[in-house]
């Protein structure tokens, strides 16, 4: 079993055929995120959509707690899944669920800081609630939730896993790169691996970066 890849901030159509060369799982799409770096219009998202096969699943990363946006970007995009990356309540989730349906999947991210996960407490609930994968990541403060570029910590996402033992629905963010991805897997065998900045060269997806990271782990 390999883990599964997630290249985030997809802008470009050529970043999706990059994607598509290497047997990339998933490409992240952020749409709901203001000022965010790669934020994309219905327009955008429609165009990268028309532009992936089904083997590359597109999810919308988004901060977004308007369900009608969310709702509107999956009727104009192939969208597989919807990543949530704000502080969104299990009760917010339930309520995607029953308007978006099982089809779409949801990857829920938790937010870890000081070697603490923020929403611990709110794990079981989520799962109630039909949250299908996490995605754990380092948090700074509210104004750099994520693509920090930070590592977890190895003794951290291990005791996690020990106590909650859902490595197989989680994927790992924050300062995975072609180094460690390999070793990573070995000792906490998740379900995959969510990328952005190692995965770049002057800000965008680069051939030979991809290659190394896809090298060990393709899946």
């Amino acid at each position: 079993m390999k883990p599964k890849i997630k290249i985030c901030g997809i802008t470009s159509a050529e970043e999706i055929s990059l994607l598509q060369t290497h047997n990339v799982a998933y490409a992240g799409l952020w749409h709901g995120i203001p000022q965010g770096k790669y934020e994309l219009d219905l327009l955008q998202l429609k165009h990268l959509s028309d532009s992936a096969t089904d083997a590359l699943q597109l999810l919308l990363v988004t901060m977004s707690h308007d369900i009608q946006l969310l709702a509107k970007a999956c009727e104009h995009a192939k969208i597989k899944g919807i990543q949530f990356h704000g502080f969104h309540l299990p009760a917010f989730i339930k309520q995607v669920k029953q308007q978006l349906g099982n089809d779409i999947k949801i990857f829920k991210v938790l937010h870890v800081q000081n070697n603490r996960c923020v929403e611990s407490n709110l794990i079981e609930r989520y799962l109630e609630s039909g949250t299908d994968f996490f995605i754990l990541d380092s948090f700074q403060n509210k104004q750099q939730i994520g693509s920090t570029g930070i590592r977890l910590n190895d003794e951290f996402i291990s005791d996690f896993f020990s106590k909650w033992n859902i490595q197989n629905r989680t994927m790992i963010a924050g300062g995975i790169d072609e180094d460690c991805i390999e070793s990573a897997f070995t000792l906490h065998q998740p379900f995959g691996f969510d990328i952005d900045s190692a995965a770049r060269s002057q800000g965008v997806i680069c051939k030979q970066r991809l290659s190394n990271i896809m090298a060990p782990s393709a899946s």
